[in-house]
């Protein structure tokens, strides 16, 4: 019989030092120490979201395909590194174990040949799936409350805006950070917006920037579904600033009230 093991760590984690690989390495080691045997093959996705199904994770689809022949062992330090979708858990460990493939964890009892071992397996399961849930609703959550604020809560801010105050530190992590008006790009949204209402289209308004030698954020040339984001953006962003007005956290305008050539207020 062959021994393979399998580890992951999120980038999240990677930061934080949890469950890392090093870690599940000497989880694994004592598992096949304890019973005398040696891996076959070792298979580790660093900085790899648990949201991904194994199968698309680099290492994950090797796996699959090493015990693909059955009559095999996969050890991991903890169920949740390889799953954290109850679905997907008990539909891959149903079909390993048609196949003659066992899963053995040093941590987590995992057991198929009971009731209560199987029972036990899907709580686990249940339970890493809620957890990665509940990150992503923390996530989310904590992104949102930033750009309410007006704070850095992405690595390129909106069109039309730059971030200011970002710090780095010696590993070149970033922090901090707040959104201020990039005139020059404020200038051009005005622009599009009195094009727009003047009834040219987005393929118009792409085509003209695009003569002009406007600048876009990536090099490339603009094109009309950018046009159609940046716009929907800006008016989405005013209304909600128009809400908001009077409010501790208000969104910050989007366009800069400049002045034509021939001395009327644009914006």
């Amino acid at each position: 019989m062959k021994y393979f093991s399998y580890r992951r760590v999120s980038k999240r984690e990677k930061v934080t030092g949890s469950c890392s690989l090093e870690w599940q390495a000497g989880e694994i080691q004592r598992w096949c120490d304890k019973r005398n045997v040696a891996l076959d093959g070792d298979f580790a996705d660093d900085g790899v979201t648990a949201a991904k199904p194994l199968r698309r994770r680099p290492k994950g689809a090797e796996l699959l395909a090493a015990v693909a022949g059955g009559d095999c062992t996969v050890i991991v330090a903890k169920a949740d590194r390889m799953f954290r979708e109850t679905e997907e858990f008990l539909e891959t460990w149903r079909e390993w174990a048609d196949k003659g493939v066992d899963l053995k964890s040093p941590n987590d009892v995992l057991d198929r040949l009971s009731a209560s071992g199987r029972l036990n397996a899907t709580i686990l399961a249940a339970v890493a799936e809620f957890e990665r849930l509940t990150i992503g609703e923390r996530t989310r959550t904590r992104i949102e409350h930033r750009k309410k604020s007006g704070m850095r809560h992405c690595a390129y801010a909106a069109y039309g805006w730059r971030w200011e105050g970002v710090t780095v530190d010696a590993e070149g992590k970033k922090s901090g950070g707040f959104s201020v008006p990039d005139e020059e790009e404020q200038r051009w949204i005005a622009k599009m917006r009195d094009w727009e209402e003047k009834g040219w289209t987005l393929r118009r308004i792409a085509a003209e920037l695009n003569r002009l030698g406007v600048p876009t954020r990536k090099g490339s040339g603009w094109r009309h579904s950018s046009v159609s984001k940046i716009l929907n953006t800006a008016t989405a962003r005013l209304r909600k600033r128009k809400l908001d007005d009077g409010k501790t956290c208000a969104a910050p305008d989007l366009t800069l009230r400049i002045k034509r050539d021939n001395g009327e207020t644009d914006g």
